[in-house]
């Protein structure tokens, strides 16, 4: 607990502390822009809602996790990995608590964005939303993003920064173009958050609500998606912490 403590006031006045409020303001203006842009909705639902849980999981929510990832980890320079081993700190749990402090700023990042939304689509007058909607999309974003999250950081040992970047919002297209839709969607973690959209608010993968009998609503999508999220995200993070216990012990 106490290195969760520390990682979380290191980030008091870190660049993934702004991200966890601009991103919510880009995220409001940019749904509201594209809303605009839309055809009338269909009688009770929200082409804000549509926008807003369509293009998170495509562009926003890619970038901003490789942004808290690569924000979290290049402090641990050279000179600091030294320091911390000199003094028998565990680099192992250090980055065990990174992982968990990424997966709290994302979950205020989307309440902040929820929030944003559910202000703009009932006090605007012409969007709607119950607030219902907008908590269950949210949280089932966040579990979405557990394996992105964890990946991101395997992919930043391997890659520059701007690597896991480019990688995450690669593959986050392939997955809304090719595999989203198809019945292998659950071997490739990319587009779990998709899936788990349709199933939770009814918005398929292309950002157009859903028919009441299409399969993608199915509820087991709900389990898949939300058990294969939390499966990866654990093994991904066992993987990180075994690689550093070997350099310490190496």
């Amino acid at each position: 607990m106490k290195y969760i403590k520390a990682e979380w006031l290191k980030e008091k006045r870190s660049s993934n502390r702004h991200l966890m409020f601009g991103v919510p303001i880009g995220f409001i203006v940019f749904t509201t822009l594209m809303s605009s842009l839309m055809a009338p909705a269909p009688e009770g639902r929200s082409n804000l809602l549509a926008v807003a849980f369509n293009w998170y999981p495509i562009i926003i929510l890619p970038v901003v996790l490789s942004l808290f990832t690569i924000n979290l980890y290049q402090k641990e320079t050279g000179p600091c990995i030294i320091k911390q081993r000199s003094i028998g700190i565990s680099r192992a749990k250090i980055l065990l608590a990174k992982n968990i402090v990424m997966v709290i700023e994302v979950i205020i990042t989307l309440a902040m964005s929820g929030l944003f939304l559910y202000v703009m689509g009932n006090f605007s007058g012409n969007n709607p939303i119950s607030a219902s909607e907008i908590i269950r999309g949210s949280i089932f974003l966040w579990i979405g993003s557990f394996p992105l999250l964890s990946l991101s950081v395997l992919l930043y040992q391997l890659l520059s920064g701007m690597g896991v970047i480019i990688v995450n919002f690669m593959l986050s297209l392939v997955a809304t173009l090719l595999l989203a839709t198809s019945p292998y969607w659950f071997l490739f973690p990319w587009t779990y958050n998709l899936r788990l959209m349709a199933a939770a608010v009814g918005i398929h993968p292309n950002g157009t609500f859903l028919s009441p009998d299409s399969l993608l609503l199915a509820p087991q999508n709900l389990f898949i998606g939300t058990f294969l999220s939390i499966i990866i995200y654990g093994v991904s993070c066992v993987i990180v912490v075994w690689q550093e216990r070997r350099k310490e012990n190496g």
